[in-house]
C-alpha cells in the first residue's frame, strides 16, 4: 500500500491492471504497444529511405533533362548552320528553310 501511495505511476498501473482483468491482460496490451512502437520506428525508417531515393531520382532527372536540353540546343544550332550553308550555295530556298525552323 505504502509503495502505491509514494509512486503514482505504480498506482495507476495497478488500477489499470484491475480494470483490465489482471496482469496478464496488461502484459498483452504492453506487448502490443511495444510492437506498435517498433512498427512505427520501422515505418519512419523506410519513409526516410524512400524520401532519400526519391530526392536522388529527382536530382538525376533534373541533370538528365538539363543535359538533353543542352544537346537539343546544340543540334538546333547545327541544323541552322547547315541550312544557312545550303541557302548560301543556292540548294535551298529561303522560304522552305523558314518552314523547318
Amino acid at each position: 500500500e505504502k509503495g502505491l501511495e509514494e509512486i503514482p505511476l505504480k498506482a495507476l498501473k495497478a488500477e489499470e491492471e484491475q480494470r483490465l482483468g489482471g496482469p496478464s491482460e496488461m502484459s498483452h496490451i504492453e506487448k502490443g504497444l511495444r510492437q506498435i512502437a517498433r512498427l512505427d520506428e520501422l515505418l519512419v525508417s523506410r519513409e526516410s529511405e524512400a524520401t532519400k531515393k526519391l530526392q536522388k531520382a529527382e536530382a538525376e532527372h533534373r541533370a538528365a533533362k538539363a543535359r538533353l536540353d543542352q544537346e537539343n540546343e546544340e543540334i538546333e544550332r547545327h541544323k541552322a548552320e547547315l541550312l544557312e550553308k545550303l541557302r548560301q550555295k543556292g540548294l535551298l530556298k529561303a522560304s522552305s528553310s523558314q518552314q523547318g525552323a
